[in-house]
């Protein structure tokens, strides 16, 4: 046993040696995940915390199709509450929290993308306008 773990370390220290620069940074980060990870796990455990994954705090969007999924899930989210008569004003803040560190081109989208969304509204009528179109507002924004 001793032995086969010896010819594994030795094998495994051949291969790192015969690595590009490229590879082995690579491998060192791949490495530092790892015991990062290791680290969070033994934190978790010393202070009895059971589970950080699920929902909303397990997205970590980087590509454009995650970002998509995120804004599904906030959008699913928030529109639960769409009934309360706090909703409205809730939105406002929360885009307005939301675009502070945009561009001004970005927030001119986000603009655009409202005013279009307030004309759909003015042409359905007042029966469809309603409370739902709040949560229409965030799904076409954040999704």
């Amino acid at each position: 046993m001793e032995q086969q773990a010896r010819l594994e370390e030795e094998a495994e220290a051949e291969r790192l040696a015969n690595l590009s620069p490229e590879d082995k940074l690579a491998e060192k980060l791949r490495l530092q995940k790892i015991q990062e990870a290791s680290d969070l796990k033994h934190a978790q455990d010393a202070f009895g915390v059971t589970s950080t994954s699920g929902g909303l705090d397990a997205f970590n969007p980087e590509s454009k199709e995650e970002f998509k999924e995120f804004g599904a899930t906030i959008s699913w989210k928030v529109a639960q509450f769409r009934e309360s008569e706090h909703f409205p004003q809730f939105v406002e803040d929360l885009l307005r929290s939301l675009c502070v560190n945009l561009s001004a081109a970005d927030i001119k989208r986000v603009e655009m993308t409202v005013e279009t969304l307030h004309s759909e509204k003015l042409k359905q009528g007042p029966e469809v306008r309603g409370i739902h179109g709040s949560s229409s507002i965030l799904k076409i924004i954040l999704g």
